[in-house]
């Protein structure tokens, strides 16, 4: 059974990219989830958590996460975001927990669909075909 994000590498979920808010625990997250599998993390300024300052450009946030969430990965690989659940509730609309995992798949033209959300102990349950 997996219980901590550092047993997610078990599952063998073909991971292509890697990407993460600059936030330490985000990047912690991935490394500790998919260390065995992933070569780099990609560090995304626009992952980072919904600021509250005048210079905040909630126009190019979306923009950039609405590209992300879209674009279809490699063949036989899925893309991973480690970010933050203001990014997704501005984008989607969904209240996402800490620890939980939201899966979407892209279109690859200008959206995406929710395919699970899944709680951090909920990850063995899932059928292979949405590994």
């Amino acid at each position: 059974m997996i219980t901590r994000w550092g047993e997610l590498h078990q599952l063998k979920i073909p991971v292509g990219r890697v990407l993460a808010s600059p936030a330490c625990r985000c990047i912690e997250t991935l490394w500790y989830a998919f260390n065995e599998d992933v070569a780099e993390i990609e560090v995304v300024k626009s992952l980072n958590g919904i600021p509250d300052t005048p210079s905040y450009d909630p126009v190019g946030l979306w923009k950039n996460l609405h590209e992300m969430l879209h674009t279809v990965p490699r063949v036989g690989t899925n893309t991973v975001l480690s970010a933050h659940s203001s990014n997704i509730k501005a984008l989607t609309g969904l209240k996402v927990a800490q620890g939980e995992a939201v899966v979407f798949r892209p279109d690859g033209k200008a959206w995406f669909e929710l395919v699970a959300r899944i709680e951090q102990d909920d990850w063995q349950s899932l059928p292979p075909e949405i590994r």
